[in-house]
């Protein structure tokens, strides 16, 4: 949950603590299995769900759905106790704002100079037990600003803000949050700029198209030593259901 507070102040411009009652209020209430195979046992039975601040006990990660669905609040509009309004704040009648609704999930891979256009665009990446959310230049070495989470990057728990030396050839991966509608195809002839990744505009073949490589203002960042293929690939991560189909109802 960390993370959403972040991808908010980066996308949203507004400092924010996610409610995490916000989520548990608007959690699916029903699990309904659609297209059982002949002769099903009673594992495949429709389930009410019911869920604690504490945990869940249905093997399901309903917050990102959630989030997506309803985005995310402050915590100061709803704190611990669950709300039993959702239409105001607790204790006014201020209507709450949510924020990252739509956003969805991409994953990355790349080197250093991908991993920072990638904090450049879309901000905080999440990886195990942190969250980089940038980096500086020290004495000549480049240094990671993370966020260490006690458990993972979903973790309600305390977390520290630490910096990490970076390795010579790393190889970086990690996650991110986005709103798909933000982002168009764009001319890679007119509109070209050093944190335009690989994906977007692909980089030329030092080798084999020199003349365009050298003209391409990324040579010394993402493009740096390319050999035509793309250096950082960002997958939207999507959720494939095939029969029986699983379905979750609010």
């Amino acid at each position: 949950m960390p993370v959403w507070g972040l991808a908010a102040k980066f996308y949203e411009k507004v400092n924010i603590s996610p409610s995490f009652t916000w989520l548990l209020a608007n959690a699916p209430t029903r699990r309904i299995y659609k297209d059982k195979p002949e002769g099903a046992d009673s594992t495949w039975n429709d389930l009410d769900l019911e869920y604690t601040c504490d945990r869940n006990d249905h093997e399901y990660d309903y917050m990102s759905p959630v989030r997506q669905k309803f985005g995310v609040v402050d915590a100061q509009c709803f704190p611990n106790d669950v709300p039993n309004s959702l239409t105001t704040c607790k204790g006014t009648s201020a209507a709450p704002k949510p924020l990252l609704q739509g956003y969805t999930e991409g994953r990355f891979g790349g080197d250093f100079d991908t991993l920072k256009s990638i904090l450049l665009r879309f901000g905080p990446v999440m990886g195990y037990n942190q969250i980089v959310i940038g980096w500086e230049k020290k004495q000549g070495r480049n240094l990671m600003k993370v966020i260490i989470t006690k458990d993972n990057p979903d973790s309600v728990e305390e977390f520290t803000l630490q910096k990490v030396l970076l390795q010579d050839t790393p190889v970086y991966g990690g996650s991110f949050y986005f709103d798909p509608g933000l982002y168009k195809k764009i001319d890679c002839a007119t509109e070209l700029t050093v944190t335009t990744t690989a994906d977007e505009c692909p980089c030329f073949d030092k080798k084999t198209d020199k003349e365009a490589y050298d003209a391409d203002i990324r040579k010394d960042g993402i493009c740096k030593g390319a050999s035509g293929s793309v250096r950082a690939q960002l997958a939207v991560v999507a959720v494939v259901l095939f029969t029986p189909i699983l379905a979750m109802f609010w």
